[in-house]
């Protein structure tokens, strides 16, 4: 789907073509799997969190930014199964961000966080769909970096 263009309803009418549901965008790491990511989603979830200021907390501007390590740091300092739901909701959405423009540590922090968070349906298989992607991320630049 171009970046420009109107998503379709499927069949059931609550998901946009990417497969991304309708819901908050805030909320899309808890139950899209790592493979139905796409630019349009992306963009979405970047404008979302743009103008959000996360108080007492210098590592959010550069997560928000596209910083990986400040990203996984900040979602990892988070407890998932304490009150700071919203903060954790923010950090997990720069850090998706970063994970699907191509950091595979932020692949591997976003399916532990999943693990470790409490009510999220199916979090073994979106869990799973995040270590792939990983793990297919480092299959590229190992195939890349070797000597012909």
């Amino acid at each position: 789907m171009n970046a420009g263009s109107t998503p379709r309803r499927s069949a059931r009418g609550n998901k946009p073509k990417t497969g991304v549901p309708k819901s908050l965008p805030l909320i899309w790491w808890r139950s899209v799997p790592a493979s139905d990511f796409h630019s349009s989603a992306i963009d979405v979830m970047r404008g979302t969190i743009a103008n959000i200021e996360m108080l007492h907390e210098p590592r959010w501007r550069k997560a928000v930014a596209g910083d990986a390590a400040s990203a996984f740091n900040l979602a990892l300092s988070i407890d998932p199964t304490g009150l700071g739901q919203s903060k954790l909701n923010l950090a997990m959405t720069a850090l998706v961000i970063c994970a699907h423009e191509g950091n595979p540590t932020a692949c591997v922090v976003v399916a532990s966080v999943i693990n470790r968070t409490k009510g999220i349906r199916a979090k073994e298989e979106l869990a799973y769909s995040w270590a792939l992607r990983a793990s297919a991320m480092m299959a590229d630049r190992t195939a890349i970096e070797a000597p012909d």
